[in-house]
């Protein structure tokens, strides 16, 4: 894989800094269903900064950029087209009825949760993010979640290509199990955030019960 990389960077060598927006607009892709692991994407990202083009905030900022722009417009899509966009052949490859199906149901079964859990399963996110817009979920909060789930996983992979550069054959060979750290990691988070809230709305009722009891 790193001899992919490495063909790739000496290809387009001239184009320097630009280089990062590369990743950036194939990220966008990626969010429109293209067939290629994001992770990988942004993995590359960081490897190329580590090679020497541009630097890693600016690829930080990008692989953020890339995967909310490429999200925002399937949803928007979703939403403002619905199911007629599926006539065209390149979204109906994508968003098959099978996967709609699958995805529709995740939506029903996890509500919210479902946008940052997405982003973890490469097969259903498009087809998610695409039932979210035809749902007519508010985009505001679809960005929101969708947003956090991004700026929790994005710098991972990325910082992963920066820092590992010179095992990068070694990083993508454990990318599966990389994929199941952060989302052991995004699940308890999730979790924890839910036991902090549950515990802070007891404490208010409680609250409540005795300020209404001195009353």
């Amino acid at each position: 894989m790193s001899d992919i990389f490495i063909n790739f960077i000496s290809l387009f060598s001239q184009l320097d800094w630009l280089m990062l927006f590369i990743p950036f607009i194939i990220l966008i892709f990626c969010g429109l269903g293209l067939p290629v692991p994001e992770d990988i994407v942004l993995i590359f990202l960081g490897f190329l900064v580590y090679s020497g083009y541009g630097d890693i905030v600016t690829a930080l900022i990008l692989g953020y950029l890339g995967i909310i722009l490429g999200d925002s417009i399937i949803f928007i899509a979703g939403k403002r087209y619905g199911l007629k966009i599926l006539k065209f052949k390149i979204f109906s490859k994508v968003i098959t009825k099978n996967r709609l199906k699958k995805a529709k149901k995740f939506i029903v079964n996890h509500g919210r949760k479902t946008i940052f859990m997405a982003r973890f399963l490469p097969g259903l996110r498009t087809p998610i993010f695409f039932s979210c817009g035809t749902l007519k979920m508010k985009f505001a909060l679809f960005f929101l979640i969708d947003s956090l789930a991004a700026i929790f996983s994005a710098p991972i992979f990325t910082l992963l290509g920066y820092f590992f550069g010179d095992k990068i054959d070694v990083v993508i060979s454990n990318l599966k199990r990389i994929d199941r750290i952060v989302l052991v990691t995004l699940i308890l988070t999730i979790l924890l955030v839910y036991l902090l809230k549950r515990s802070y709305n007891k404490k208010l009722e409680n609250s409540n019960e005795v300020e209404n009891n001195n009353n």
